[in-house]
């Protein structure tokens, strides 16, 4: 599955130039292609869930359409308000990826 996931935004941005993907330290050898060949549109913020989706809504402001990569728990739940009113009520691009269910 993650390697289907990767295959997807490869192929995307063969076509888009606003493609960003932010990690939050998951998935690191998932995206060593990625960052060799898309640089400076990739970042892992580490462990910093609430930053993470605050900064996601203003690369999105800035035009990027960002795909913020994490374990489930993490992508939603511990950083629920920050989606809820950063990415949310602004109706921004942002797609939220939660990997490792169980």
């Amino acid at each position: 599955m993650r390697n289907t996931f990767m295959d997807t935004i490869m192929a995307s941005c063969k076509e888009r130039q606003d493609v960003f993907i932010i990690s939050g330290d998951a998935g690191l050898g998932v995206f060593d292609t990625f960052k060799e060949q898309y640089p400076d549109r990739f970042v892992n913020l580490g462990v910093a869930e609430q930053n993470t989706i605050s900064f996601a809504a203003g690369m999105a402001l800035a035009g990027y359409k960002v795909v913020v990569y994490n374990l489930a728990p993490f992508v939603l739940f511990r950083c629920y308000e920050q989606v809820r009113n950063d990415i949310c009520y602004q109706r921004l691009p942002v797609t939220l990826v939660g990997i490792g269910s169980g």
